[in-house]
């Protein structure tokens, strides 16, 4: 950044009097020139775009409806009486809807499903997750499962072929037809919700993962099994963070228009990459997408979305979203899920 304001003397010169031209005296150029740096930095960082922002008071996202009725109404199969805003009806390429069931097509009991979002070159990271907390009999008298969503890559044939086999061996990997990007990571959660609620509705708990991230399953079993069952349909697990600030630096991939989101704060929300659902929350976050604005980060739609239901996120300081050094006792006995440094 330093670098932007050097400049020669000669250059300095022909400032100044291109200053002096335009502001009448050489007091007024110098005190223009003071300020150029602060009207860069306000230029640059979109500073008027945060003053503009709403106070969190008149929060009112759209669709303007009562979210938790009418969730209510279509889970008791009643017409919503109102047009879903979100489709996510994508044709799917790879899936194995029989992975909780029996042999019967009846739905098997399990502990704990993991719904982890990947990306298709990911296979190094979908491999560590098989052969470390992501194996399915890790824990004894607590089933797991696991499953990976991704998106694709069109023109990439060689990559969607590994992708096929990779299935083909181990059959979890889930896989709509919407692309593979940063955008659609919110698309990857209503996927995955979706497989959870309707593939495999004998899980009792459901832990949303990125595939960067280092779950401590016996950790992670031993808490669940802690929690009150009558609280049961209120489960919504995360690192909760207060007062998340949109980010409204154009030049940034998380950038938030005004348009987007008029706001100056998010809802409190669970930090990306971790979070616990019990499958009746999970169904009803689920249909109240379909009829919230899309917003392509799946950690603040989730927000939102929560937010209209009236479910709160329950903090649990376990489940680190930072990058940290590997730590033997921290993760033994107390890391429930910990970012990793891949």
């Amino acid at each position: 950044m330093y670098s932007l304001f050097y400049i020669s003397a000669d250059d300095f010169q022909m400032i100044m009097s291109f200053i002096k031209c335009i502001s009448g005296n050489w007091n007024g150029g110098l005190v223009l020139m003071l300020f150029l740096p602060s009207f860069y930095y306000i230029y640059e960082y979109n500073i008027a775009e945060y003053a503009l922002a709403m106070p969190f008071y008149f929060f009112n996202y759209p669709l303007e409806v009562e979210m938790v009725s009418l969730v209510d109404s279509i889970l008791r199969d009643e017409r919503p009486g109102v047009t879903q805003l979100i489709d996510d009806t994508f044709p799917v390429i790879l899936d194995n809807d029989k992975m909780c069931k029996t042999e019967d097509g009846e739905d098997e009991i399990h502990f704990l499903l993991f719904v982890i979002k990947s990306s298709m070159e990911n296979f190094e990271r979908r491999q560590a997750i098989r052969r470390t907390w992501g194996q399915e009999y890790l824990i004894p008298y607590s089933s797991t499962k696991r499953i990976f969503i991704v998106g694709v890559q069109p023109g990439k044939s060689e990559q969607q072929q590994k992708v096929a086999q990779e299935h083909q061996e181990y059959q979890d990997i889930v896989q709509p037809y919407f692309g593979d990007t940063y955008f659609n990571d919110s698309l990857k959660l209503m996927t995955g919700l979706r497989w959870a609620t309707q593939s495999c509705k004998g899980a009792r708990y459901i832990a949303y993962v990125n595939d960067d991230y280092f779950v401590s399953t016996y950790n992670l079993v031993s808490h669940l099994n802690t929690l009150h069952t009558a609280k049961y349909h209120e489960i919504y697990i995360g690192h909760a963070v207060e007062n998340g600030v949109p980010i409204r630096n154009k030049g940034s991939q998380s950038y938030i228009s005004l348009e987007q989101y008029p706001y100056r704060y998010w809802p409190p929300y669970a930090a990306p990459g971790c979070v616990i659902l019990s499958p009746v929350v999970a169904e009803r976050l689920y249909i109240a997408m379909h009829y919230t604005r899309y917003l392509p980060f799946d950690d603040v739609f989730l927000a939102i979305v929560s937010w209209k239901l009236k479910l709160h996120v329950q903090h649990n300081k376990h489940l680190n979203y930072k990058a940290t050094e590997f730590n033997t006792i921290r993760y033994e006995y107390y890391d429930i899920f910990s970012k990793g440094r891949c």
